[in-house]
């Protein structure tokens, strides 16, 4: 079907394609170029004491979001993350870089906050530190990473005014999984409003050492076809944006149906505690967002190289009405049934759901493999390894690691 020209709408509606979030740039030291030289994704192992450099803007953004409730775009202006080096502004800007890094790696992530000096309740009016307050103030938290809490590392009691730059450094020990990890703020007073403006973005850590009988390996060594060809993956981010225009009193608009709804005209914003929390989402009339997008029609691009059936979804939740186990009913039966219409060539399907739970529940990610039939995962070097052993290799999670206690290999 052809867009109609005359209604810019329409056509912004069949635009709804699912695609992966942006890159982070990263420069890196390599042997032979100094000092840096950008490479947003590293094949191997890493240079001995290799640097990783990145560089993120936190800036007000504004953008629009599909509203179903009215078959329109709404207006939006989001705390967000930006790459630095991003010369154009990706598809969806609200929706934050996704980082890639490596075992071994020195990473320096700068933090430039371009947030307006003038902070929405700071100090807080009460003065009670656990009263929401400084909603421009902000830093930065690797979740799930075996890194230093001192310091310029993941120190989560640092605060980054508005005006400030500040550079985190992450020793990422050689012996660290790989696996899907993330990053958001995760300063005391400020946190809930920011990670609900889209602040969040997926960490990967990337590994290729094979499991041995005495240690464990890295789990990307294993998802693997008996063929040796690596599962198809997608990067999914699920995030839910509980915006609203607010009237001249500072009330949030609604409409017949006690939902959230903004005149056409009006921007939509997160600037209050007062939006969200236990029970309000489903209230609230919005919808959890795929990649940014609400409703998608289709996903785009396919991986490279698809394999037989097999999809690794690299999952992080960042709704925080949205229990993990909920969401991963959305990636089901969402982006299966449009992943596999979009290898058979068939016409993709749009049914994306809200996460209908009312609970509040923390963040957290995942990564997530579906498959017809019986699950397997067979790398030919490692069953080669294992052919004359009865122990099975071990492998770390691919989801966030609370204790270096590595689990079990799939089932074979």
């Amino acid at each position: 079907m052809t867009a109609d020209p005359a209604h810019p709408q329409q056509s912004e509606r069949q635009q709804r394609i699912v695609t992966p979030p942006p890159a982070a740039q990263v420069l890196r030291a390599r042997p032979g170029i100094s000092p840096f030289s950008l490479d947003t994704l590293i094949a191997g192992p890493p240079a001995a004491s290799g640097e990783a450099v990145i560089e993120l803007d936190i800036d007000f953004t504004e953008s629009k979001i599909y509203n179903p409730a009215t078959d329109q775009y709404d207006l939006v202006r989001l705390r967000s993350y930006r790459d630095t080096k991003q010369a154009a502004p990706p598809k969806i800007p609200f929706v934050a870089p996704t980082i890639e890094i490596i075992p071994g790696e020195t990473v320096r992530l700068t933090l430039h906050n371009k947030l307006p000096v003038a902070n929405q309740n700071c100090p807080a009016p009460d003065g009670d530190v656990n009263t929401p307050h400084c909603f421009n103030r902000t830093n930065l938290h690797s979740h799930g990473l075996w890194v230093s809490p001192s310091g310029n590392g993941d120190n989560v009691l640092i605060s980054i005014n508005p005006g400030v730059d500040f550079q985190y450094e992450y020793n990422v020990p050689p012996d660290h999984p790989a696996g899907t990890f993330w990053y958001h703020p995760h300063l005391h007073g400020s946190t809930a409003i920011q990670v609900s403006s889209g602040m969040a973005g997926l960490l990967i850590i990337r590994g290729s050492r094979l499991p041995t009988p005495m240690s464990p390996g890295d789990i990307d060594t294993l998802l693997k076809e008996p063929t040796g060809a690596p599962f198809a993956e997608r990067l999914v981010l699920l995030q839910q944006v509980q915006y609203a225009c607010r009237d001249a009193n500072g009330k949030i608009e609604v409409d017949a149906r006690n939902a959230y709804f903004c005149k056409p005209g009006e921007v939509g914003g997160i600037d209050g505690y007062d939006q969200f929390g236990p029970n309000s989402w489903l209230r609230s009339g919005r919808y959890t967002s795929i990649n940014g997008e609400v409703l998608p029609v289709s996903l785009a691009p396919k991986p490279a190289a698809l394999s037989a059936g097999a999809l690794r979804m690299r999952a992080c939740v960042t709704a925080l009405s949205c229990s993990l186990r909920r969401c991963a009913l959305e990636l089901a039966t969402t982006i299966w049934p449009m992943h596999k219409r979009s290898r058979t060539g068939l016409s993709p399907i749009a049914s994306a759901r809200r996460c209908p739970t009312l609970h509040l529940r923390a963040t957290g990610s995942r990564g997530v493999r579906l498959r017809s039939g019986r699950p397997q995962c067979c790398n030919p070097d490692i069953a080669k390894t294992y052919s004359s052993s009865s122990q099975k290799p071990a492998t770390t999670a691919s989801s966030t690691t609370r204790h270096r206690q590595p689990l079990r290999s799939m089932p074979m």
